[in-house]
C-alpha cells in the first residue's frame, strides 16, 4: 500500500502546486472498489462523508452503489492529502463480512451487471426480479439492514399516512421498480413507443401562443429522461434545449438527448452555469430541463410544506424563472401498466405578485412545486426514487439520510 501520511502529502505538493481532479478520482475509486466488497448501504454508511465533503467530494448512492462527485476541477495539495489520509484510514479498516453479506453481496452485483450492461429484454427483466427476490430474505436476516428498513417503513407510513403494512410493501415495490427502471434506462430513446400524454395537444397550442423560453420542470419518476425528451422535441428546429444535471449521469446520457434537430447541451452545478443559463432563458428561444424533488444537500432551499411536514425544497426552479423570466411547465412521468404515462399540471408564470420581492416570489413558485410533488407522489410512490430517503426533505431531519 502506497504511503498516504501527511509528510507524503506534503512533500507532493513541493513539485505540484495544485492537484488535478484525477488524483482525487483516484483516491475515491480506490475506496469505493474496497467498499464495493459489502452491501451498498452498508458501504455508504462507513463512509467518513464529513470528511469527504470537506475534501469537495460527495458520494451519492443509487441502485448500482456509489459514486462521486466533484464540486470543482482542481483540489489543493491540503484537501488531497485529506482525502488520501482519508483512504488510508478505511483501507486499513477490515470490512464486516459475514457469509450472508457475501451472499447478499454477490446477488447484488450480479443485478448492478444486468441494470448496467443487459439489453432490456423481458427475460433480462425477469433474471434482475429473480435476483431482487432472491436478495431480500438474506437482507432481512442482517441485524443493521433490518433496523434501518424499520426506520424508512416508519418514516414512510408517518408520511404518506399509510399503515405499516402498507409501507413496508411500497417500499418492497420501490426497490425494484428502480432496478428496472435502471434497466430500461438502457433503451434509445423512443424505442418503446411514445407515451400516453392526454394534455399533448394543449401543450402545443400553449407553444404556440408562448414561443418564447420556459423550463421544464419535474421530479425523480418514472422514465423522466426520456419525458423529457418528448415534451421539448414539441418546438422548432434549432432551439437551444438545456438539461441542468444535479448529479452525474451514469446511464448513458446520449440514449436521452432531444430531438437531433435541436442543439442540445447538459450543463452541470456552478454560478457561471446558472449566470449563462438566466442569459440564455433572457434571450428566448431556449428549453431548460431541470428537477425540483431535491433537498438541502443540492444548494439553497425554501421553507415548504411537504407530507404536512416542515421541508427544505431546492430554489433553483423557481428562482430560474423568475430571474430568466420563463414560465415554469410542472409535468410528471408514471408508468401503468408498462406504459409511459405524461400528466401535466398548469403553468407557473414567472411575475411576481404585487407588492411581491423576489425572496417571496421564489418561496410562493417553490411551495406550489412542493404541492405538485405531493400529489403526484401519493398517486405512486413506489415510484418516486427518494421515497425511503424521503426524511432528507424535512427540517428536523435525525440520523444520516442518503440517496438511492
Amino acid at each position: 500500500m502506497s504511503d498516504h501520511s501527511p509528510s507524503s502529502c506534503a512533500s507532493e505538493g513541493a513539485s505540484q502546486p495544485a492537484a488535478s481532479i484525477l488524483h482525487m478520482k483516484d483516491v475515491c475509486d480506490s475506496v469505493m472498489q474496497h467498499l464495493a466488497r459489502v452491501d451498498f448501504q452498508r458501504a455508504y454508511a462507513l463512509l467518513p462523508e464529513a470528511g469527504f465533503l470537506e475534501c469537495g467530494v460527495r458520494f451519492v448512492l443509487n441502485e448500482t452503489g456509489l459514486r462521486a462527485e466533484f464540486n470543482r476541477s482542481e483540489f489543493s495539495e491540503q484537501e488531497l492529502c485529506q482525502a488520501r489520509a482519508l483512504q488510508a484510514s478505511l483501507l486499513n479498516t477490515p470490512l464486516p463480512r459475514g457469509p450472508l453479506e457475501r451472499v447478499h453481496s454477490l446477488l447484488q452485483h450480479c443485478s448492478v451487471a444486468l441494470m448496467q450492461r443487459a439489453q432490456p429484454t423481458a427475460l433480462n427483466a425477469i433474471a434482475l426480479t429473480l435476483l431482487h427476490r432472491l436478495r431480500q430474505p438474506l437482507r432481512r436476516r442482517l441485524p443493521w439492514v433490518r433496523r434501518r428498513d424499520e426506520a424508512c417503513e416508519l418514516l414512510v407510513s408517518v408520511l404518506l399516512q399509510e399503515p405499516l403494512q402498507r409501507a413496508r410493501l411500497l417500499l418492497r415495490r420501490h426497490a425494484l421498480e428502480q432496478e428496472l427502471l435502471r434497466l430500461r434506462q438502457q433503451q434509445s430513446l423512443g424505442e418503446n413507443g411514445p407515451p400516453h400524454w392526454p394534455e399533448r395537444s394543449a401543450y402545443r397550442a400553449w407553444l404556440r401562443q408562448n414561443p418564447g423560453s420556459r423550463i421544464l420542470v419535474t421530479l425523480h419518476m418514472g422514465h423522466y429522461r426520456e419525458a423529457f425528451h418528448w415534451l421539448a422535441a414539441e418546438a422548432e428546429p434549432g432551439r437551444r434545449v438545456i438539461s441542468l444535471q444535479r448529479e452525474q449521469d451514469d446511464t448513458h446520457s446520449h440514449r436521452h438527448r432531444v430531438d437531433a434537430r435541436l442543439q442540445h447541451e447538459v450543463l452541470g452545478r456552478a454560478l457561471d452555469t446558472t449566470a449563462g443559463i438566466v442569459a440564455a432563458l433572457r434571450g428566448g428561444g431556449t428549453t431548460l430541463a431541470i428537477l425540483c424533488d431535491l433537498g438541502p444537500r443540492f444548494g439553497a432551499t425554501e421553507a415548504v410544506t411537504l407530507f404536512g411536514q416542515p421541508s427544505q425544497l431546492v430554489r433553483g426552479p423557481a428562482l430560474l424563472a423568475l430571474l430568466g423570466r420563463a414560465p415554469l411547465v410542472p409535468f410528471v412521468t408514471l408508468s401503468q401498466d408498462g406504459r409511459d404515462c405524461i400528466q401535466m399540471a398548469p403553468v407557473i408564470m414567472p411575475q411576481l405578485l404585487a407588492g411581491e420581492t423576489l425572496a417571496q416570489g421564489v418561496q410562493r413558485i417553490t411551495a406550489t412545486l412542493a404541492q405538485c410533488i405531493e400529489r403526484w407522489v401519493r398517486m405512486a410512490p413506489e415510484q418516486w426514487r427518494f421515497l425511503p430517503g424521503a426524511g432528507m426533505f424535512l427540517s428536523m431531519a435525525a440520523g444520516h439520510d442518503h440517496e438511492r
